[in-house]
């Protein structure tokens, strides 16, 4: 995830048009087994033979339950649709993102390219935060944003979404505005605010770091499964710690309840009976002084 999802490219950016489709004639990616602790600029190059860092380009809808929880983690590519005027806007969009399942296990990891829109500019981010220009071809892998959209929005369709900072990936759905709409929304950013009282907004590295004692993220380069992965556990970590939390709260209750019943019974037995019922004054002096020895006991 990226630290700053709103900022425009660097002077480092690199800029040109958008890429326009290619044709189907083109050769079929493969996978390639390079790990991610390999330099990343050596997937920079043009690409022979084609192959894909994606892990799960098609959604494993079979491994998750019907009420399972997924997270969900981007990073982003930047269109700029007046690319000729002095003040820039850059928009962010879907570049390579992850899905995944309660267990860990990855539902739908790929990376998408747009149709081409004449007129505007396409910016990757710094190359740490993992999307290459050669990553966004469709001969490499990559996947038309369109579909992609569509079947996120299926994936979280009637589930509870799990996201760190959920402000930015929310906003980079491009070609619909409906992703969410039938979505339980949580921000594990807000869970854990209370790690970052200044701002109320710990990053999701410091905070794995902090709660899980994992850390992500190593040498700054950002891989949206590791990212998605770990902002899973720190949810499924407060859930466990609410639940801990809540047994403990009803065990105290029932303790209190039972101590209140024993006090009661033994009142009861403490209380002389008489005629009319009403005791006298040292007969209730009495009474209290056995109520405080039985409760000091």
């Amino acid at each position: 995830m990226s630290s700053s999802k709103q900022s425009g490219p660097t002077k480092a950016s690199s800029v040109t048009k958008a890429a326009a489709k290619p044709s189907s004639s083109q050769s079929k990616p493969h996978f390639n087994p390079l790990s991610e602790s390999t330099n990343i600029k050596d997937h920079m190059r043009k690409r022979d033979p084609p192959y894909c860092r994606a892990t799960q380009v098609q959604p494993a809808f079979h491994l998750l339950r019907d009420d399972e929880a997924v997270a969900f983690d981007v990073e982003f590519q930047r269109i700029c649709k007046n690319p000729t005027e002095k003040r820039k806007v850059w928009q962010s969009r879907l570049g390579w993102f992850s899905v995944v399942g309660e267990a860990g296990q990855e539902i739908f990891n790929c990376f998408v390219f747009y149709d081409n829109e004449p007129g505007t500019e396409k910016a990757m981010d710094p190359i740490r935060f993992g999307v290459l220009r050669e990553d966004l071809k469709a001969h490499n892998g990559a996947r038309n944003g369109r579909e992609v959209e569509a079947t996120l929005r299926r994936i979280f369709q009637g589930r509870k979404v799990i996201m760190h900072d959920r402000r930015g990936d929310m906003k980079a759905f491009y070609t619909i505005s409906d992703a969410f709409d039938q979505s339980e929304i949580v921000d594990t950013q807000q869970l854990y605010r209370h790690l970052q009282p200044e701002s109320g907004q710990p990053g999701l590295r410091d905070t794995a770091l902090k709660v899980l004692g994992r850390v992500i993220q190593a040498g700054g380069l950002h891989n949206p499964s590791e990212d998605a992965r770990a902002t899973m556990d720190l949810w499924l970590e407060h859930r466990r710690q609410a639940d801990t939390q809540a047994e403990d709260a009803k065990d105290a209750g029932l303790l209190i309840a039972e101590t209140s019943a024993e006090e009661g019974d033994s009142a009861k037995e403490l209380i002389p009976s008489s005629g009319d019922g009403i005791c006298s004054g040292k007969s209730e002096r009495r009474i209290s002084r056995e109520l405080c020895r039985h409760r000091s006991v």
